[in-house]
């Protein structure tokens, strides 16, 4: 970022403790910031909130002449409720289901930001039922300019993702069991963040399944 902005700045967040009563969801009030507030204020340039956790915000009267775009990520209570379905822990599973609730009521915080960019056609339908003049479709996209893979078939599978979220850790025990135990001759690995110990100890089982937990970026 430092290559592209003329100033970075960061802001610790607050632990769940520090944000209570709860009355917000947590990803939204733990990043918010009277060091950040009194930063955005020190202009008039528009504001670029970086997916919905970002806009405690955005509701500010003193931004109210401000250019304000959101980008959202994806409909956030429903991916907590997700989260919550598939949670084993029972505490867990009761953060995730109370974010979910929080979530739904804070995105009424969406009237007061002049666009609102969503990532997939779904959510793009989805926010257009309550925004419909402020929503627009901007896909995800990237730098690259041309396609490099090689033609043909290559040696192994690779699986990576953050292997600590339930539904990531679910999809891949899925492919461990229902698919790579059918395919003995080709070689998978599964590479992400803090894998559970269940996945590390089945994938463990299967000579043609191995696991990269928390690879660097060179290993990548």
């Amino acid at each position: 970022l430092h290559e592209y902005c003329e100033s970075v700045w960061y802001y610790p967040r607050k632990s769940i403790l520090r944000s209570l009563p709860v009355k917000y969801p947590h990803i939204v009030t733990s990043r918010a910031s009277e060091d950040l507030l009194k930063n955005l204020l020190e202009d008039d340039y528009p504001i670029f909130f970086e997916g919905l956790h970002t806009t405690y915000y955005l509701g500010h009267p003193d931004f109210e002449s401000r250019k304000k775009w959101v980008r959202m990520h994806n409909i956030e209570w429903e991916y907590y409720y997700q989260l919550a379905q598939r949670e084993a822990r029972v505490f867990r599973k009761q953060y995730l289901n109370a974010e979910s609730r929080l979530l739904k009521d804070w995105e009424a915080i969406l009237q007061y930001a002049d666009k609102i960019l969503t990532i997939s056609l779904k959510d793009k339908d989805y926010y257009k039922e309550m925004f419909p003049d402020k929503t627009v479709y901007i896909p995800a996209f990237h730098g690259n300019e041309e396609v490099t893979s090689k033609l043909g078939q290559g040696k192994y599978c690779l699986y990576h993702g953050n292997l600590a979220v339930p539904e990531n850790h679910e999809a891949a025990m899925f492919l461990i069991y229902e698919v790579l135990q059918y395919l003995p001759d080709i070689q998978f690995y599964i590479a992400g963040n803090h894998p559970m110990p269940e996945m590390i100890s089945d994938a463990s089982s299967f000579r043609n399944v191995f696991h990269r937990p928390n690879p660097s970026e060179q290993e990548m």
